[in-house]
């Protein structure tokens, strides 16, 4: 599928890779709420590293880039770090439900 990103405001969902969150964190990144709705996701950062789910690599803003390579970093030393304070968007209810947006006042 051919995503298309101009958005330099991206839907951001933090999870986690194991059953009812008993995993390791998990960032997500895609480009608008259709996208993230649909699972059309673009980066998926964990502390095992940056996968891309795009067919190219400059298709992604050079700003998604260079947090996820912050993020990975930062799950590098700590694999399940809380980083809920980075999501845009989250899941209103568990198993992938509606998403709702996140006020990280």
């Amino acid at each position: 599928m051919e995503v298309n990103i101009d958005s330099e405001r991206p839907v951001i969902i933090v999870g986690s890779n194991g059953i009812c969150g008993m995993g390791n964190t998990m960032v997500r990144w895609y480009p608008d709420v259709w996208s993230a709705e649909r699972n059309h996701v673009v980066l998926t950062v964990s502390a095992e590293g940056t996968t891309i789910h795009t067919r190219y690599l400059e298709q992604i803003p050079v700003t998604w880039l260079a947090k996820a390579r912050e993020i990975h970093r930062l799950l590098q030393d700590n694999p399940v770090a809380d980083l809920r304070r980075m999501a845009t968007h989250k899941h209103s209810v568990a198993l992938n439900g509606p998403l709702v947006a996140v006020d990280n006042g």
